[in-house]
Order: structure tokens, then C-alpha cells, then sequence
């Protein structure tokens, strides 16, 4: 079922037939309408496009190649703490 609100369309459907057609759901909600779920009479969900303006997820070229990354050299810890002293580090900074 349909319902329209000023500029908002929203798409009602039970949990079976977004089950049985999730790709057309999907397909709507990319195209800017709201899918609400219902079990039965009660809604239990709502998918709406996600609306950001900054990419989820940003990439950035590599500045080292993979040989090189091999190839470095790691020196080991000079101090290693126990779990008890890191936490106690840390809460004595917070002091």
C-alpha cells in the first residue's frame, strides 16, 4: 500500500511480501520513498534512503607499496606494561 503526504511517499508491507520481493523494496527506497514494515497492523520498521552529504566511506591512495611495507623494519617494545598498569595509566591521566 501507498500513502503520499505533501512530497513524502511511504510504502506499507507485511514481513512475508518484503521477504519475497526485497529487491523491488530496495529499489524504491533508493529512489527516495519509505518502506515501513508491518507485522500484521503494527509497524515494526522503517527503511528510508540514507541522506548524507560526506561519502560513508572515503578512500585514500596508498603512499607505500606492499614490498615496502614488507620490507620495514619494527622495532619491539622497550616497556611492555601489564593490562593492570596500561588501565592504571590511564585513569591516573584522567585525574
Amino acid at each position: 500500500m501507498t500513502s503520499h503526504d505533501y512530497h513524502i511517499v511511504m510504502i506499507t508491507v507485511n514481513i512475508a511480501t518484503l521477504k519475497a520481493k526485497l529487491s523491488y523494496y530496495l529499489s524504491e527506497v533508493k529512489k527516495g520513498h519509505e518502506v515501513v514494515v508491518m507485522d500484521r497492523t503494527t509497524p515494526v520498521a522503517r527503511l528510508e534512503p540514507i541522506r548524507a552529504k560526506k561519502p560513508m566511506l572515503v578512500t585514500q591512495p596508498a603512499t607505500r607499496t606492499a614490498k615496502e611495507l614488507r620490507e620495514m623494519k619494527i622495532s619491539p617494545l622497550r616497556h611492555a606494561l601489564s593490562v593492570d598498569e596500561v588501565v592504571r595509566v590511564i585513569r591516573e591521566g584522567r585525574e
